[in-house]
């Protein structure tokens, strides 16, 4: 937005249009912001697909989970 703005406003304010790109950039991203936040889908959307139920770990898939490999939890030296 900015480079278009400075690049087609050149010949109607000069030097000037440089430095109004930069709140013309500003204000599109303001109203994209806000028309996404009033029309977007972001409200409906999930990140996380098939999460475990609450208390089991989740799988990393980095190893076996010390429940299933059939091993006794670790005691406290001391």
């Amino acid at each position: 937005m900015r480079t278009g703005f400075a690049y087609f406003m050149r010949g109607v304010l000069g030097e000037e249009a440089l430095w109004w790109s930069f709140p013309a950039g500003s204000i599109t991203s303001l109203v994209l912001a806000a028309a996404y936040y009033r029309f977007g889908g972001w409200r409906t959307l999930h990140m996380i697909e098939n999460r475990p139920a609450a208390g089991e770990p989740p799988d990393t898939g980095l190893g076996v989970p010390r429940q299933r490999a059939n091993m006794a939890p670790e005691m406290p030296s001391g």
